[in-house]
């Protein structure tokens, strides 16, 4: 009997090996960044939103959103492509898309990286900058913005969690705050 359980827990041990199981998570893997992408700070998008695309119709309809276009009811029509949609391959690709909202001296978002896991997680950070002021409350002279960043990334059936930098200061390490998992 003590044979047959030796066998037994050395026959489930080999399965485990093979199969490339470890008691210890593995460290994320990080990927390349994204195939494409687009920032900007005048989206018509007016407000903070996360949004995960993975077909040509609903990126057609958020694209025109977010540059104002009439957004189709039904299918986009595109042999016209009147709203100048990027054609995307969505069978290989999907994008993610990062609206601001009204948000203060912010030229757009960029990807930092992303890291492959449990989950796929990017990062991202905006590009913000600094205007002037003359110290008195009607000289400040602060950029309003609808920031945005839209990101072709390799398709994956993976949740995706969006990280944002909220570290402000500068020459500093990036603090990531979860923003949204899709």
């Amino acid at each position: 009997m003590n044979t047959i359980r030796t066998r037994l827990v050395a026959s489930v041990a080999l399965a485990v090996a093979a199969a490339g199981w470890s008691p210890t998570p593995q460290a994320p893997v990080k990927l390349p960044g994204p195939t494409v992408s687009f920032r900007g700070e005048h989206s018509k998008v007016t407000e903070r939103r996360y949004v995960r695309v993975r077909d040509a119709e609903a990126w057609a309809k958020l694209w025109c959103e977010h540059v104002g276009a009439e957004v189709p009811e039904r299918d986009y029509h595109w042999h016209i492509n009147a709203a100048k949609v990027p054609v995307v391959d969505f069978a290989q690709c999907e994008v993610v898309a990062v609206f601001g909202g009204n948000a203060p001296n912010n030229a757009g978002y960029f990807v930092e990286e992303v890291l492959d896991g449990e989950t796929c997680t990017l990062r991202f950070d905006a590009l913000t900058y600094q205007t002037s002021s003359d110290g008195s409350e009607r000289g400040l002279r602060i950029r309003r913005s609808s920031p945005f960043g839209l990101f072709v990334i390799s398709r994956t059936d993976k949740q995706i969690v969006l990280e944002e930098n909220v570290q402000n200061l500068i020459n500093q390490p990036p603090k990531w705050q979860a923003r949204k998992t899709l």
